[in-house]
């Protein structure tokens, strides 16, 4: 089996929403990859669906967030053929926090910066 790797989180927005970005994988499943999924949940909770429609691009900002909540975030990829990869590794928890009219976030354990290399996600079932 390949291993998972990270996506990252790139920012926490005033609007309660984080920006997050991924590599495209090296390998597609022997299918172009047509798209992605972004799924979010609260620590421990159950995860829901982030994105309403596909996401082509190897990013995307997740809003709709709470303040003073803390969330983990997740993609997969999908083929032309329709298969699913594994999830990627969960990035977060990550925490919205309105300070003085300024939202900044607070990281809960460690999780890649933006100097950080954006590592691939790996397909592992297709």
């Amino acid at each position: 089996m390949k291993e998972r790797t990270s996506i990252l989180w790139q920012k926490v927005n005033k609007t309660n929403s984080v920006t997050l970005a991924w590599q495209r994988p090296p390998y597609d499943g022997g299918s172009k990859i047509t798209g992605y999924s972004m799924e979010r949940r609260e620590p421990g909770g159950r995860w829901v669906k982030a994105n309403f429609t596909n996401i082509i691009e190897t990013g995307f900002t997740v809003s709709g967030l709470n303040q003073n909540e803390a969330y983990e975030f997740r993609v997969y990829a999908k083929n032309a053929v329709g298969s699913v990869s594994n999830p990627s590794l969960i990035a977060g928890p990550v925490t919205c926090v309105d300070i003085s009219g300024e939202t900044r976030y607070s990281l809960h354990k460690h999780t890649p910066s933006l100097s950080d290399r954006v590592p691939p996600i790996t397909l592992c079932t297709f």
